[in-house]
């Protein structure tokens, strides 16, 4: 009888969490891009007046907005919020039950990023201030997070081990035109790369594939890649899971206002290697 019971509790738990999940609730508002071990990838979509139901995000949730939104959340509780976002705003939210209503007068346009395990946990090197920080969440604005340069273009990182999130590392990346991303390959982690702005061509194996605005590519581990823009700059974002690339931009870029720094070929290949990288 016991069994039956912790049978029936566990089937009726696993059925409440799969309920609640919003691609399989709302599929025509959240569309996975992306999934592995570590995380996953989901577009989102929520035209102006539609409202999406109830759903949980159990281990929480980074969104990262590609449009302004306007959108009022409403939990079991019954309580209300109505928050107003902006193009490229970077948030983090807790574990969290709630719907969502899009009371502005645009479509809501966001990439949500959900850890498949706990990662708000204690991080090497944090101070106890970020530590606090990162386990009640936190937002960026578009410019805000760690800013480093690199081949004339802007870098922020806005999520990774030294924030509280041990399962995957995200950043933006300015690329200014004719630079490009250099062919190379991880060898641990997956990457998912979305186009925010700006058109090329993305390298994917044998593959050349034209990147425009919205465009994104599913990176595995092991596969050759990178990026051409003959014509246009492109601003790109990066999630990467598990995380360790973000160490590798801290050792070849700059600082904001600090000489580039002048590396070889040989001190490039070398520092990859440190960071789980290979340069083709």
């Amino acid at each position: 009888m016991r069994i039956l019971l912790l049978f029936l509790f566990s089937l009726t738990t696993s059925m409440v969490v799969s309920a609640q999940d919003p691609t399989k609730l709302a599929p025509q508002n959240y569309k996975v891009l992306f999934e592995n071990q570590q995380m996953r990838v989901i577009e989102y979509r929520l035209k102006p007046g539609e409202r999406e139901p109830m759903h949980s995000h159990p281990l929480g949730v980074f969104v990262y907005f590609l449009s302004d939104a306007k959108i009022r959340t409403t939990f079991p509780d019954g309580k209300t919020s109505e928050d107003s976002k902006h193009t490229g705003d970077t948030v983090w939210r807790d574990p969290v039950t709630h719907a969502g209503e899009n009371v502005g007068n645009a479509e809501a346009h966001a990439l949500l990023i959900e850890p498949k395990s706990h990662s708000q946990q204690s991080v090497p090197h944090t101070s106890p201030q970020e530590q606090s920080a990162s386990s009640q969440g936190y937002a960026l604005g578009p410019n805000e997070g760690e800013h480093l340069i690199r081949n004339a273009g802007s870098i922020f990182i806005k999520v990774d081990p030294s924030k509280g999130s041990n399962n995957m590392t995200l950043w933006t990346q300015q690329v200014p035109r004719r630079t490009g991303i250099a062919i190379h390959q991880h060898q641990e982690a997956d990457e998912v790369l979305f186009v925010l702005e700006g058109t090329g061509f993305g390298i994917l194996g044998d593959t050349r594939v034209p990147i425009t605005k919205g465009s994104a590519i599913y990176i595995p581990k092991g596969v050759w890649h990178g990026v051409e823009n003959p014509d246009s700059e492109l601003l790109l974002l990066f999630v990467v899971a598990p995380p360790g690339l973000e160490a590798f931009f801290r050792e070849v870029a700059s600082a904001p206002g600090a000489p580039p720094k002048q590396l070889t070929r040989e001190q490039l290949n070398e520092i990859a290697r440190k960071h789980g990288m290979q340069f083709k």
